[in-house]
């Protein structure tokens, strides 16, 4: 993979369907953990917790880093569709917009967090046997610079030789604003090693994402912006990051994750 895949799409949702989708998604139970000397996960409810107003940054006294927060939808589309009718839809729309071309049976991404046998934290089966378990359809919700750090450059999809799987992103949020930051990184592979970057910094502040990558300058790739609504469409082995919100700002930057695959 050497050249940054990235396709942006805007106004293509009604603002109903944007406002129930954000009513929707802030009902639910959102997980974080807390990364302590012993990590641990806590949860809450949006719409019944004030979790921006304060409290948090209290709380974060101790180490000022949490990872990305999150509400887990659907392992697959049947799922999506029996438990989640709201985000269905959304979803229903946002693939028309593409050219109705993909389905939700994309590389899943690992919710392993503390504690790992978390009932709420595991996918549910899928209908199709031969397809992987795993979370398809989440949340992702990027803290501000008092609590959450850089988010590791990484892909979606490990697997080089994979061209069919991509990441579809909505941005949830009503309202954002630039000085708000929390923008979206992708960086170009850089196959001649000429920065000489592996990852090898971030892997000693033990992240996780210790793959070797060959990453190159962002000035050669793409800064995608959180606008309200907007949807993003990426090659799920572009590599990326997502910046921390502005301390000021008074929400976290709340987007719907799609894993999907292209049709045969």
């Amino acid at each position: 993979m050497k050249n940054v895949d990235v396709k942006i799409y805007d106004s293509v949702i009604p603002d109903s369907v944007r406002q129930e989708v954000w009513k929707y998604i802030n009902k639910q139970k959102w997980y974080a953990t807390w990364k302590v000397v012993r990590p641990y996960m806590t949860s809450y409810i949006p719409e019944e917790e004030g979790f921006m107003d304060d409290s948090h940054k209290i709380m974060s006294l101790r180490l000022p880093t949490m990872w990305m927060h999150r509400t887990c939808f659907a392992s697959d589309e049947s799922s999506l569709e029996k438990n989640h009718p709201v985000i269905w839809e959304l979803w229903q729309r946002i693939n028309l917009a593409l050219g109705n071309k993909y389905t939700i049976t994309g590389c899943p991404e690992d919710m392993a967090l503390w504690p790992e046998d978390h009932q709420d934290w595991k996918a549910p089966s899928t209908q199709d046997t031969n397809l992987e378990q795993g979370w398809r359809v989440y949340t992702n919700g990027q803290l501000d610079e008092s609590v959450k750090r850089s988010h590791g450059v990484h892909r979606d999809t490990v697997d080089e030789t994979d061209d069919q799987t991509r990441t579809i992103l909505y941005v949830a949020n009503l309202e954002w604003y630039p000085t708000w930051f929390s923008e979206i990184v992708f960086y170009p592979d850089d196959p001649a090693g000429l920065t000489g970057d592996r990852q090898q910094f971030q892997g000693q502040h033990k992240l996780g994402q210790e793959r070797g990558f060959k990453i190159g300058w962002a000035d050669e790739g793409k800064i995608v912006s959180s606008v309200p609504g907007r949807i993003i469409d990426y090659d799920g082995r572009t590599l990326h990051t997502t910046r921390p919100a502005a301390i000021w700002s008074r929400d976290i930057r709340k987007t719907i994750a799609f894993r999907v695959r292209l049709k045969n």
